[in-house]
């Protein structure tokens, strides 16, 4: 909301490989790290690994711990702790 600030910083944590569908692939593994205060307080931690060549993220991890302010309820809290992976670099069609 418009009470809400949030601060990003985004690292390149270096060249790696993942596995899809048996395949090893490589992979550029960035984090980015976001800071909320205001009427949201907290942070999230999201680690992607995402193909160089393309973009195409081939796995994410998500770590997040929030505070949220609610003129209806008062005060809510979100926690999201996952893990994506793709399971295939082919579109099924």
């Amino acid at each position: 909301d418009q009470d809400t600030r949030a601060a990003q910083t985004v690292l390149f944590l270096g060249d790696e490989s993942v596995t899809v569908a048996g395949r090893t692939l490589p992979a550029r593994h960035t984090r980015w790290t976001t800071t909320f205060s205001g009427a949201t307080e907290g942070g999230a931690v999201v680690d992607d690994w995402f193909e160089p060549a393309t973009g195409l993220v081939l796995r994410e991890e998500r770590h997040i711990g929030l505070r949220v302010g609610s003129p209806f309820v008062g005060h809510l809290t979100y926690a999201d702790n996952s893990t994506y992976e793709l399971l295939s670099t082919t579109p099924a069609r």
